[in-house]
């Protein structure tokens, strides 16, 4: 299938680059993922980015069009967005965003300061989305990914 992935952050073994490539497939288990997983350090850009275009990617694949950099920018300024409309509301912590479009859904999760993003397809045939399930099922891919990100072996 086709790959993408980008440079990994200074420090991460390419054993532990490799571990987290992995676990971030597993995302495909919980989303039907239409685009590369990323994972974004606000201070570095882009930690590692992971597409595989297979049987489990239905729908037609989604890449960033106005690349990584963008991405990056975008995906850091809506979070900073998230949390100052939290505390507004008195509502100060935020760890998951979910953005619904048409037959899509943009998902962020908050990992120590990274972020993981990707998009996904959504059954059309529902006006309203329930992600309680799949945000519990992140739980367990999303702790390995931090562990992997602080260099402790999963």
């Amino acid at each position: 299938g086709l790959r993408l992935s980008c440079c990994h952050s200074a420090g991460m073994s390419s054993k532990t680059y490799g571990k987290l490539r992995v676990r971030l497939q597993d995302v495909r288990s919980v989303f039907s993922v239409t685009s590369p997983v990323f994972v974004v350090d606000p201070k570095t850009s882009l930690v590692v980015a992971e597409f595989t275009n297979d049987e489990k990617a239905s729908g037609p694949s989604r890449q960033p069009s106005h690349g990584a950099a963008t991405l990056v920018a975008t995906v850091c300024s809506l979070k900073r967005t998230l949390r100052e409309f939290g505390e507004t509301v008195g509502q100060t912590d935020c760890h998951v965003l979910h953005i619904k479009g048409e037959g899509e859904l943009f998902s962020v999760y908050e990992v120590e300061e990274n972020l993981v993003c990707f998009w996904s397809v959504l059954d059309t045939s529902q006006d309203l989305v329930d992600t309680t399930n799949r945000d519990a099922s992140m739980v367990e891919i999303l702790d390995d990914v931090r562990l992997l990100l602080a260099g402790t072996p999963v």
